[in-house]
């Protein structure tokens, strides 16, 4: 309730306690109009802490990275496979006085340290599943895995994947 996504060429209506998050997807996924956007926002909301270290894999837009670090995180990086989407978010980090997210291209292997409290993920089903078992290795003690983009038909496989790799799923949106 509080996250407010509006296009960087438009002007928002604000209110009391918004945080408005400006965006240009450019040639990114990630507008904050995508219900998977939209859920994992809403989640987000409700996680991120001051003494949270986020990685937002899969980054796109930014849009995630940009939200947990208005929302107060106190270390956020934002990694993607594609070059051209880490431009992106650089910009959009930028546009939103986010200067401090550690933007970079890589993949989860990539990822500059082991000890995240959040790691955050709306990529598709497949890759969570391929990705499960690595993602322990790189929380800290108590850490959560918030994972999206996944549709119906890949649930059972997503969810056999988390199991596996010892995650207990805490809550599901549809």
């Amino acid at each position: 309730d509080r996250v407010l996504i509006c296009p960087s060429w438009e002007e928002a209506e604000v209110k009391e306690g918004q945080i408005v998050v400006k965006l240009d997807p450019g040639s990114a996924f990630g507008t904050g109009t995508h219900e998977t956007t939209s859920m994992c926002a809403e989640i987000l909301d409700k996680l991120v802490k001051p003494e949270d270290k986020i990685l937002d894999l899969g980054t796109g837009s930014g849009i995630l990275a940009i939200i947990c670090d208005k929302l107060g995180a106190g270390h956020v990086e934002a990694v993607d496979i594609d070059r051209l989407a880490v431009n992106v978010a650089e910009d959009n980090c930028r546009n939103n006085d986010c200067a401090d997210i550690d933007c970079y291209t890589g993949e989860l292997k990539d990822a500059k340290n082991s000890d995240y409290t959040l790691i955050v993920a709306n990529i598709i089903a497949d890759i969570i599943a391929a990705i499960a078992p690595d993602v322990p290795a790189r929380l800290a003690p108590g850490g959560k895995f918030v994972c999206s983009g996944i549709i119906n038909t890949k649930k059972d496989k997503v969810e056999a994947a988390l199991a596996a790799a010892g995650f207990t799923i805490l809550e599901k949106h549809e």
